[in-house]
């Protein structure tokens, strides 16, 4: 297999741009893509498995596609709870969800989820909490355990703002893949 940088593809991710190439039948040749970037572009790189989807000829009526939900539901996926901080009478935490249908981003030698805005939401929900606003992350900017947490990219906020630790706002799409952020009140 031939590989050369014109098998990369950029793809806009709201103010970024992620490195797509595939797909390929085999590991192995997704794998030499893999090698190929890292070494010779000197970016990180992961391979994704991804499962082939087959279209069904039997249609969906318009009150059953209304009806999707952002994620699974608690009963078939549980998250793990990862980075659990209390500060005042609220509770934060990021949930990990693992399923095929979740996108992850390896950092700080973990995996964690990326969702789109409707699926932060419902994944906090799903929790019984509630995405972070801008002074819950703000406080967590100036907490001692800020290093241990995923910061490569921004967070949802509440209202489908995108924030980073340093107090940056981004301009995003409601479909970009961020990181998520619960909080929680600790009487629950």
């Amino acid at each position: 297999m031939s590989v050369t940088r014109s098998n990369l593809v950029q793809a806009y991710d709201g103010e970024y741009y992620r490195c797509l190439t595939g797909p390929y039948r085999k590991y192995e040749d997704a794998n030499q893509v893999a090698r190929y970037a890292s070494k010779f572009l000197g970016i990180d790189v992961f391979v994704r498995e991804g499962q082939i989807v087959k279209q069904t000829s039997s249609k969906l009526n318009s009150s059953a596609q209304s009806k999707q939900r952002a994620i699974p539901s608690n009963e078939t996926v549980e998250p793990i709870i990862t980075n659990r901080t209390t500060i005042g009478d609220l509770s934060y935490f990021i949930p990990v969800f693992h399923g095929n249908s979740f996108s992850f981003y390896h950092e700080k030698d973990k995996s964690w989820n990326r969702f789109t805005y409707s699926e932060a939401v419902s994944a906090c929900e799903s929790l019984n909490a509630k995405l972070v606003n801008k002074d819950d992350l703000e406080r967590l900017s100036k907490h001692e355990s800020l290093e241990t947490w995923p910061q490569i990219l921004p967070y949802w906020i509440e209202g489908g703002y995108v924030r980073n630790f340093k107090g940056e706002e981004y301009s995003s799409t409601k479909n970009s893949k961020l990181y998520l952020r619960c909080r929680q009140p600790l009487n629950i």
